[in-house]
């Protein structure tokens, strides 16, 4: 088997005049398998990797002074020899391997053929294509996962920022409008004298022919002034009563879309004063809606319960545990593959402190945001740990009274965020390796 390049002219659909150095020959076939009779008698069987020029062939020898180079390195034992051509297919294995498989899906481990291939200057830029390819997926890949564990870790860069004052809640109440339909006005123009007139002559010159030219005039005109009083009245009389059943239309309509717009504008002002005057209800529901939309690769819960005679929300947070958090970090090798690093029981011991703290802070800023008399929050989460019998138990490992004014005063985008809960009235007890030990929770902020 020999590998070759060859030019050809294409006739038409499949067939091809192929132009080499000692003949020329027609190949009839599809792109990539293909078979061929030259000026010499020879006949081929061809296919190739298709969009590399790259092919094997096998063929059938005639006589010949000088036989040619395909032949000599195909066998040594027989002229007359037929050999059947292979097309063969490669492809990069996730360990960076290349593998060749003939059409039947075996493999080529034939190391002679596969030199010749991967000598080839085709197959080369195929490999370096093929190679850059895939060094910009696999980055990607890295990228976008090591990116999703840091967004997850560093959950409070996701904290709202900064807490609204009172004042922005009127002002978001006022900026509500009241929508209203404006009905559409009947388009279609009322008829004129002009408009009449001039389909009259039309109607008069279709239906008053075949008399004397010089009497055509005068009797369509006369056709024309015995039609244009009626007619322009009937058509007036329809353009009014059209044009009032269209007014009467829009009317009704408008005054169903505009009740529509005055109910929807009223709910939302009756919801705004909810919001600003602290309605347990609302607030409740508020909370429940924006919690339902958080969403997180770990699984949570909350319970929570605000009292609008003490302005305090009650958050109790059923936390991930510690197992659940992501424990590999990817990395990109020289080669171009993507490694999978574990992560040491001291990182994901600190990636967890990072992530509940962090999550406190998430929460905490966005629920004093759902109303302004939500002035105290009272965060404490718990997570499933065994004991010492291996039961598993409900472990509250930090519990934090923020008040909003003080709230206020820190930014979470900023600041440390173990800085920012240390500085509110709390019950944590977490060692220098963030190491958690159980605490008791507060159940009123009065404690």
């Amino acid at each position: 088997m020999s590998l070759r390049f060859r030019r050809s002219i294409k006739i038409c659909k499949g067939l091809r005049v192929n132009l080499n150095k000692n003949s020329v020959g027609l190949s009839v076939g599809p792109r990539g398998l293909g078979y061929t009779v030259n000026s010499k008698g020879r006949k081929t069987v061809h296919a190739g990797i298709p969009g590399t020029g790259l092919s094997y062939v096998a063929s059938n020898n005639v006589s010949s002074s000088k036989p040619s180079q395909t032949s000599r390195q195909v066998s040594n034992s027989s002229s007359n020899t037929k050999y059947v051509e292979t097309k063969i297919d490669f492809r990069l294995e996730d360990d960076g391997k290349w593998r060749f498989f003939y059409p039947d899906g075996s493999e080529v481990f034939d190391q002679s053929l596969i030199n010749r291939i991967k000598r080839h200057p085709s197959f080369i830029e195929q490999k370096n294509r093929i190679l850059n390819d895939r060094n910009e997926r696999i980055s990607q890949e890295v990228e976008d996962f090591n990116s999703g564990i840091e967004e997850l870790i560093n959950i409070y860069k996701m904290a709202a920022y900064p807490i609204l004052e009172d004042q922005e809640y009127e002002n978001a109440m006022n900026q509500i409008k009241l929508e209203t339909y404006k009905e559409v006005e009947y388009k279609i123009p009322k008829p004129t004298i002009e408009n009449i007139t001039q389909a009259l002559n039309k109607e008069a010159q279709n239906k008053i022919k075949g008399i004397k030219f010089w009497e055509l005039k005068k009797k369509r005109n006369e056709y024309v002034q015995a039609n244009i009083d009626e007619r322009f009245a009937n058509a007036t009389k329809g353009w009014e009563a059209n044009k009032e059943e269209f007014d009467k239309n829009e009317k009704e309509k408008a005054s169903s879309i505009n009740q529509e717009y005055k109910k929807e504008y009223d709910e939302a002002i009756a919801h705004s004063k909810n919001i600003i005057n602290g309605d347990e209800e609302t607030i409740n529901d508020e909370i429940e809606t924006f919690l339902s939309e958080i969403e997180l690769p770990l699984e949570f819960n909350v319970n929570f319960s605000y009292s609008k005679s003490n302005n305090t929300l009650l958050i109790d947070l059923d936390l991930p545990e510690i197992e659940d958090m992501p424990s590999e970090t990817a990395t990109q090798l020289a080669s171009g593959m993507k490694k999978m690093k574990p992560k040491t029981k001291q990182e994901l011991k600190d990636d967890y402190k990072q992530f509940v703290f962090g999550f406190a802070l998430f929460l905490t800023s966005h629920l004093f945001n759902i109303s302004p008399k939500i002035l105290t929050i009272v965060i404490s989460g718990y997570t499933q740990r065994r004991d010492k019998n291996g039961e598993i138990n409900d472990d509250y490992i930090y519990s934090i009274i923020f008040e909003r004014e003080k709230f206020k005063k820190y930014n979470p985008l900023e600041e440390n965020l173990i800085y920012i809960c240390n500085n509110f009235k709390n019950r944590c007890n977490v060692d220098m390796y963030s190491n958690f030990k159980a605490i008791e929770p507060y159940t009123s902020v009065e404690e």
